[in-house]
C-alpha cells in the first residue's frame, strides 16, 4: 500500500501494475525489469503517430516505433493499451493494417 505522509509533495502518482498477484515470480521480475522502458517506449509511440499524420494501427506504430528506436515491436505494440487507459490517445475506427494484412483498430493522438 502507498499511503502518503505529511511529508510527501504533489498529487500521488498512480501506480499501474504490470503483473497480476497470482503470476509467477518470474512475470514479477520481469515487470520490474520493463518499468524503466515504459516512459521512452510510450513516447516513442505518441511521437511516431505524430509524425505519420494519420491515424495507425498498434502493430503500425510498434513496428515503424521499432525502424526509429530500436529494440522489440512487442515492447512498443503492448503500450497502446495504456496510453489510450492514460487517454493520450483514442481508437478511431478499423481498417486493414499494413503490417498484418487483418482487420485492427487505429487510433489517434488526443
Amino acid at each position: 500500500m502507498n499511503q502518503r505522509t505529511l511529508f510527501d509533495v504533489g498529487p500521488a502518482e498512480p501506480q499501474h501494475k504490470r503483473s497480476r498477484d497470482v503470476d509467477p515470480d518470474t512475470s514479477h521480475m520481469a515487470a520490474a525489469q520493463v518499468a524503466p522502458k515504459v516512459g521512452p517506449s510510450q513516447l516513442a509511440m505518441l511521437d511516431t503517430l505524430k509524425l505519420s499524420g494519420y491515424p495507425m494501427t498498434a502493430e503500425e506504430m510498434a513496428t515503424e516505433s521499432q525502424s526509429r528506436c530500436g529494440g522489440i515491436s512487442a515492447t512498443y505494440r503492448k503500450r497502446v493499451h495504456e496510453l489510450v487507459r492514460d487517454g493520450r490517445i483514442v481508437s478511431c475506427g478499423v481498417r486493414v493494417c499494413r503490417i498484418t494484412g487483418s482487420n485492427a483498430t487505429i487510433y489517434r493522438k488526443v
